[in-house]
């Protein structure tokens, strides 16, 4: 997310507990824009046992929407692991 210019950080300082379980949110802006301008991206943890698994849903979140909608190829060995394993459970 760096390398795209962004930086990132979670909304809260615990995930939420929903009907579903744990969910993180996490809040992406542009490198250099003021503090008080809104997140363009704004992307939410897959709902999880453990609080723990929500904070790491979350930026796994936003490397799949970056890697799929942005069309940014992330050639990370274990991101790629992550993909090809994520593609075997549907």
């Amino acid at each position: 997310m760096y390398q795209l210019g962004y930086e990132w950080k979670y909304a809260h300082e615990w995930p939420t507990l929903t009907t579903e379980g744990f969910q993180a949110q996490l809040l992406a802006t542009k490198r250099g824009d003021p503090p008080t301008s809104r997140a363009p991206l704004n992307v939410i943890s897959r709902p999880c046992a453990r609080s723990c698994e929500a904070r790491e849903s979350a930026p796994v979140n936003a490397l799949v929407f970056t890697n799929d909608v942005f069309g940014y190829h992330i050639g990370d060995l274990h991101f790629t692991e992550l993909k090809i394993r994520e593609s075997q459970l549907h």
